[in-house]
């Protein structure tokens, strides 16, 4: 998920993945906005997990659990 600048409110980005493939993203993400449909480009850091509610900065101690 990420932040909609235009509406300020949740959108979801496509992608699916486990908590370890998202800490390891690098690359920056482009999403055509179903919420306001302009384009937003994203990174990891802008990003969380819908189910587990993980922001990046929070991703250390979650990895180091598993």
């Amino acid at each position: 998920m990420i932040r909609c600048p235009t509406l300020d409110r949740a959108v979801p980005t496509g992608m699916t993945c486990d908590i370890k493939t998202f800490g390891a993203l690098t690359e920056l993400g482009r999403l055509s906005c179903p919420a306001c449909g302009q384009v937003h480009i994203w990174s990891v850091m802008d990003a969380w997990l819908r189910d587990g509610a993980y922001r990046t900065g929070q991703l250390a101690p979650a990895l180091a659990t598993k």
